[in-house]
């Protein structure tokens, strides 16, 4: 007996003596740690065992054990947690510890000659009463100077949160970078994954209001979903917003289901389940009824179990389900079940691991990455993919859609078919010319005696041409003619065509107007306040600015169609090429008319009498100034 008794004394002794105190070694290449195995800790029954200040002077450190073996778990729990930090480096920037465990967290600080504390944080702790203002998180900030040792204190307390045996305690030891970009607040990735995804539910939402198809509706609200599941997982949206940890698991589960219900019905449409498997379809829509239920579920704590019974069932079930409908679907060439199933791997993928970290079945940092950030990921390689996949399913169901608008064209009679050519000849032709075309095939040509033609260029358009790059000088001439269209429309003028920076345009045609002159000057006047305006903004601007000469004459006109590729409406006759010589013989943002111009508006405008001129081909013949309207 006294034997056995010195042999399990010797073995004590042997064990309590190649037992060494961990510690954490800061070296250059460190940027943090999780420490949980370098921890020791001195487990209490309740939150008054020990004295605060004889633990932290270091009276019970002799009594302090590895962590593994002592750490209290369970529904309420209190213990002393103490752990050294040696800096081993040249740098003396802070250091943070902290974790997301704990709803109560006192932390003292302790070196040789100092002892710093009682600091306060944990979850359940405001944020302007913590140490470090962190939302969800508890965190202290502490100095270690090159080749110095301190010891952390932390008392850890739970009341309501409970710690089950198979979770970590994921303290963490970090740098101050690491620190800031991922704790100080949400990290880099979930603003990214903010961001991403944001842009890509805002165009989708757009699709769906101008489309109205249903699979922009499910993708959206999946996206909804997966953005408040993100954000119920990222502890600094979602404490500020659910509450503590005890609070936010409802939105998370909810969320998380919703994201579930939307993805199935996504498949559904996407994957054309209903018509090519339908039995599958009846089964999956069984699938939906059980997670609707679990949503349900949330609002009464009493079906905690079945709800997870359901959603883990439902999970494991639908999701290789669908994988297999993609595989049978990739097999007909069905792009979109291809690239289905890719964001399906992705997004499975994700969540498998994320799970598995939020269990601790795996470390809660996987190649440097948290759950959180795997999840974020996976959902926006996911969604971005499912976009892809919408998106190919739409061309096909536009294609399809276009196939039978084809075939139902070549069925349609003659006078759809007319009907159809009309709208498409409306956009270069005159209507009653279109109706015309149409049903005779051609158009007459047509002599119209009432007709007043505004001819327009640019004041040294050539000089222009050589100062100006070809992408400036026809951005520049598309700018002013656009403006031009409008005002001429205004004006019930036709415009006739634009022939390098000269522009054509005609009142009397195809539909006679008795005001014909008065509104080609009006819009003249238009023209030039437009042309003045942005004269002078651009001059302030140092910009170039553009001067025009406007030639206006009234007369007789021949207008027909010609072309056979492209019709082209067009106009001649000598009233065509007296508005041009108006136009040449003018000056530099005026409006000079011709003397039957002037016999038909002298009692409505004032003129300027220039005189018998020269013109090309045309002699002399008088020609008059227009008064500029000021308005």
């Amino acid at each position: 007996m006294k034997k056995r008794i010195l042999l399990l004394l010797a073995f004590l002794l042997i064990k309590t003596l190649s037992w060494v105190e961990a510690q954490v070694v800061v070296d250059n290449q460190w940027k943090y740690r999780v420490v949980e195995a370098d921890m020791q800790v001195l487990p209490m029954k309740n939150e008054f065992v020990y004295k605060d200040s004889m633990v932290v002077r270091g009276i019970y450190d002799a009594q302090f054990l590895p962590f593994e073996s002592a750490f209290i778990k369970g529904q309420e729990t209190y213990n002393w947690l103490k752990l050294k930090v040696t800096n081993q480096t040249t740098i003396a920037s802070p250091f943070y510890i902290g974790t997301n465990r704990f709803e109560f967290l006192t932390c003292w600080v302790k070196t040789d000659s100092t002892l710093i504390g009682p600091l306060k944080s944990g979850i359940k702790i405001a944020d302007d009463e913590k140490a470090l203002p962190v939302s969800g998180l508890a965190f202290f900030e502490f100095e270690c100077k090159p080749n110095q040792t301190v010891t952390i204190y932390l008392k850890a307390v739970n009341k309501d949160m409970p710690i089950t045996p198979q979770m970590r305690v994921p303290l963490i030891v970090t740098t101050k970078k690491y620190f800031q970009n991922n704790y100080e607040g949400p990290s880099d990735f979930t603003f990214m994954y903010l961001g991403a995804t944001i842009i890509m539910l805002i165009s989708n939402i757009l699709l769906f209001f101008f489309t109205r198809i249903k699979a922009y509706f499910y993708y959206c609200g999946e996206v909804i979903s997966g953005i408040f599941f993100i954000i119920g997982i990222t502890p600094q949206f979602a404490y500020p917003l659910y509450g503590h940890s005890d609070v936010n698991r409802a939105p998370i589960s909810i969320f998380g289901t919703f994201v579930a219900i939307f993805y199935i019905l996504l498949a559904q449409n996407i994957l054309e389940i209903k018509i090519y498997y339908p039995r599958v379809n009846r089964f999956l829509n069984y699938v939906l009824g059980a997670y609707l239920f679990s949503v349900v579920s949330n609002f009464f704590p009493s079906l905690e179990l079945i709800r997870a019974t359901i959603n883990y069932l439902a999970f494991f079930i639908a999701y290789p389900t669908i994988f297999v409908v993609c595989v049978l679907m990739s097999f007909r060439k069905h792009l979109p079940s291809i690239l289905f199933f890719v964001a399906t791997f992705f997004y499975v993928t994700g969540t498998i691991l994320m799970v598995l970290q939020i269990l601790e079945i795996i470390p809660l940092f996987l190649f440097g990455i948290t759950a959180t950030t795997m999840s974020q990921i996976a959902t926006i390689l996911e969604n971005s993919l499912y976009s892809l996949s919408l998106g190919a399913r739409i061309n096909e169901v536009r294609h399809l859609r276009t196939q039978e608008a084809i075939e139902r064209l070549k069925a349609q009679q003659l006078l759809a078919e007319k009907e159809q050519t009309r709208k498409l000849l409306l956009n270069t032709l005159p209507e009653s010319t279109v109706d015309e075309l149409i049903k005779n095939g051609a158009v007459k040509p047509r002599l119209y005696d009432a007709t007043t033609i505004l001819f327009m260029d640019i004041v040294d358009f050539t000089k222009h041409t050589e100062q100006m790059s070809p992408e400036d000088l026809i951005k520049e001439l598309d700018y002013y003619y656009k403006n031009y269209d409008e005002i001429v429309v205004k004006y019930k003028l036709e415009k006739i065509k634009t022939i390098g920076d000269a522009y054509l345009a005609i009142c009397g045609i195809p539909e006679p107007n008795e005001r014909h002159a008065h509104q080609v000057v009006e819009a003249a006047h238009e023209i030039l306040r437009f042309v003045n305006q942005e004269k002078e903004q651009r001059l302030l601007q140092n910009r170039r600015a553009f001067e025009v000469r406007v030639g206006i004459h009234s007369g007789p006109t021949i207008a027909g169609v010609v072309g056979k590729s492209k019709f082209a409406y067009d106009i001649w006759g000598d009233t065509v090429n007296t508005a041009a010589r108006m136009e040449q013989n003018g000056k530099a943002n005026r409006i000079n008319v011709s003397e039957a111009t002037y016999a038909l508006l002298k009692d409505d405008f004032k003129f300027e009498y220039r005189g018998k001129i020269e013109a090309k081909n045309k002699g002399k013949i008088d020609m008059y100034f227009v008064e500029i309207q000021t308005v």
